[in-house]
């Protein structure tokens, strides 16, 4: 655990996050038998990455100058609905896993992941493949390329992944996906009330 917040720390340059992801994954175990090893090593590797590769940001740095003030009411609105978003998104995963619980054989486990790969593949087939991945390509168009808008579909299909992914028990993480669903409903906002970086 103490490797993986580490690596997270590292990885996104925040070590406040490793020391988060590291608080909730341990919400089962005492956190005070780890809490020596988990800030020293938090603290080592965003040292080290800051010595090796300096100051960044997993994104990048997109251009912020010559914004409008307007920018902080659109700011204030992408974050009220997200917030709402994803407190229901967090519920509704919630109450699949209680669901899970109620499995007594391992054959309902296998159907339901089969189900959750099923539906992610045919809906990166049928209908955009952006469900797949962790989605930093998206944030990455929207933010340093002039494609700043996307369809309403990108943003529900960057939540619905994460969420099938993430119940079957399978996935690799939650934090850059939970980032890109965040800038899908922002550039989908972006495109309805035509906003733009000036």
């Amino acid at each position: 655990m103490t490797g993986a917040a580490a690596g997270l720390a590292a990885a996104f340059n925040t070590p406040l996050g490793g020391i988060v992801f590291a608080v909730e994954e341990l919400t089962k175990t005492h956190i005070s038998y780890f809490k020596t090893a988990l800030f020293t090593a938090v603290i080592i590797a965003g040292l080290t990455a800051q010595g090796f590769l300096g100051p960044y940001l997993y994104l990048g740095y997109p251009d912020m100058r010559n914004l409008s003030g307007m920018i902080y009411f659109a700011v204030i609105l992408v974050a009220i609905v997200c917030g709402l978003l994803g407190s229901s998104v967090s519920a509704f995963m919630l109450i699949l896993i209680r669901c899970k619980k109620a499995f007594k054989k391992n054959y309902q486990h296998y159907i339901y992941i089969i189900a959750c790969a099923l539906i992610i593949v045919l809906l990166g087939i049928f209908v955009s493949q952006s469900v797949f991945g962790s989605g930093k390509e998206l944030m990455t168009k929207v933010l340093f390329s002039n494609e700043k808008y996307s369809a309403w579909h990108i943003a529900v299909l960057r939540i619905i992944g994460p969420v099938l992914s993430f119940t079957t028990g399978a996935a690799g993480g939650i934090f850059a996906p939970s980032l890109s669903a965040g800038a899908g409903i922002g550039s989908l906002l972006a495109g309805w009330f035509h906003l733009s970086r000036r």
